[in-house]
């Protein structure tokens, strides 16, 4: 008797002939006592296609700055987004020459306890078992703020509670939500809306760190911190809060303290003029909407 082969084709489009070993089967069906040889693992993986790398240490400093000093973990992950690899060497380097990095744990005090951390139940929007979305009071430097976390996405909202009404009060008035306190926490929290509150924290420190604002600015910028957190991208959830969200890959054109020009606005059909105003330099805080930017 003639031995049985059949064909396959790898990953790699090449044709590869193996041989039935046992042709006696049964019922005319031989399938049952058929043993494949173990194929390469070059055949077996698929190609993984190769990002071009960041090499210079400066370049990736100045991208770990614009995300305000957060993990470098999430550095490496954001690049990766954008298609842009990092090698292992290149991002110690610069978590190693980061002279801001080290601080923060001095910085960040240990967070005290939260006596009434809320829950938000939403419901209404065609899911019968509800969306949570957690509530937290924070301060940084003595100014309250409010951290809304949006649990399925992890993306945040941040209100400066000494220019906006107060948050609990603003929740309430939204239709089908009600609020649950929470039992008292008998030492620091450590839940997901406590950890955003944390991370504010340090970013909030090292921006006026690097920008020597002063701290009566941070009611101004800590929307621009959380419009930086939704843009970064989170290890474990392998996307930016902002894509979790479903909006999309986000655009990292402006980030909160970049440095910008700007001007007032006139229709592109004005004519030029020798006394135009040419601008002034100043530094990007957050998105107020699609077409409105507030800078300072």
């Amino acid at each position: 008797m003639m031995p049985d082969y059949f064909s396959i084709r790898d990953v790699n489009g090449a044709v590869h002939r193996l041989l039935l070993d046992h042709p006696q089967g049964e019922g005319g069906s031989n399938l049952s006592f058929t043993n494949i040889p173990d194929l390469s693992r070059s055949y077996a993986q698929p190609r993984v296609q190769e990002l071009p790398l960041v090499k210079s240490v400066q370049e990736l400093q100045a991208w770990h700055g614009r995300l305000l000093h957060q993990d470098i973990n999430k550095l490496a992950a954001t690049l990766r987004k954008y298609q842009l690899g990092v090698s292992e060497k290149s991002i110690n380097q610069v978590w190693k020459d980061c002279d801001i990095c080290p601080l923060r744990n001095v910085v960040n005090p240990t967070a005290p306890r939260v006596p009434d951390r809320r829950v938000k139940e939403a419901r209404g929007y065609g899911d019968p078992s509800g969306d949570l979305i957690f509530v937290d009071i924070g301060t940084i430097d003595g100014y309250s703020l409010g951290v809304i976390l949006e649990f399925s996405s992890l993306e945040i909202e941040v209100m400066s509670l000494t220019r906006k009404s107060n948050m609990p009060q603003l929740m309430k008035s939204a239709p089908h939500t009600h609020f649950e306190p929470n039992p008292p926490y008998d030492k620091a929290p450590t839940g997901a809306v406590e950890n955003v509150v944390r991370i504010l924290r340090k970013m909030a420190t090292t921006l006026r760190t690097i920008m020597g604002w002063p701290r009566e600015l941070i009611p101004e910028f800590v929307e621009g911190l959380a419009e930086t957190y939704n843009k970064t991208v989170l290890v474990g959830l392998k996307q930016s809060p902002h894509e979790a969200g479903g909006k999309g890959i986000p655009d990292l054109s402006f980030m909160c303290g970049d440095r910008v020009m700007f001007k007032p606005h006139k229709p592109a059909t004005t004519p030029k003029t020798s006394d135009e105003f040419p601008g002034v330099a100043g530094n990007y805080l957050h998105a107020e909407s699609n077409a409105v930017s507030k800078c300072i």
